[in-house]
């Protein structure tokens, strides 16, 4: 068994912990939470531990575009520029997003839910420690479209699905989606249990 303490714990289940030890087994897994008096051999580590984080919403696919757009400039300034600049070389977007993968890791993300609209981020994701959902997001106004969109956004969730990581067709936002795009996602969602 291994013992680790910190300044604090915080655990999910109760308040955080003064001078708290986790205990772990052989595995890592933490298997009883206590307190350094009880505990006088553990391991004491500086600072706070805590459960790990979950990076919500993220565009791994767009990691290149790290500080190539300007900020505070309203929802259209702000399009525009992704839409100009988000085309790169692949080498250029595969460092740059596994750049963006190693730091979240750095950072004590442990889970990612990643809106996707390409494939891009797939090896990436694959080789890397963190836990992550893909969320293929579908754009559409024109209902005469909106099933080759939904294919299109089938056949990316298959790529995702087929090399063992976890996705969902998800629409861009209400918005953005025609009423008939927003159905066939919906159906999806609740034929697959997957809302």
């Amino acid at each position: 068994m291994r013992k680790i303490s910190a300044d604090i714990i915080y655990p999910i289940t109760s308040p955080p912990i003064k001078e708290g030890v986790l205990i772990l087994d052989d595995k890592g897994k933490i298997v009883a939470i206590s307190d350094r008096q009880s505990h006088p051999d553990a391991e004491i580590l500086p600072g706070i531990l805590c459960p790990g984080f979950v990076n919500a919403h993220c565009h791994i696919e767009l990691s290149h575009l790290k500080s190539e757009i300007d900020t505070h400039t309203g929802l259209l300034d702000f399009v525009k520029p992704v839409m100009q600049k988000r085309e790169a070389s692949t080498e250029v977007i595969n460092k740059a997003m596994q750049k963006s993968m190693d730091a979240m890791l750095l950072n004590g993300i442990v889970a990612v839910g990643d809106i996707s609209n390409k494939t891009d981020s797939i090896n990436v994701k694959k080789e890397s420690k963190l836990l992550t959902k893909t969320f293929i997001e579908l754009v559409g106004f024109n209902p005469e479209k909106a099933q080759q969109i939904f294919e299109q956004g089938q056949a990316m969730q298959k790529d995702f699905i087929t090399t063992g990581l976890k996705s969902a067709i998800v629409p861009h936002a209400s918005y953005s989606v025609s009423g008939k795009l927003l159905q066939l996602i919906s159906k999806q969602a609740l034929d697959k249990g997957t809302y």
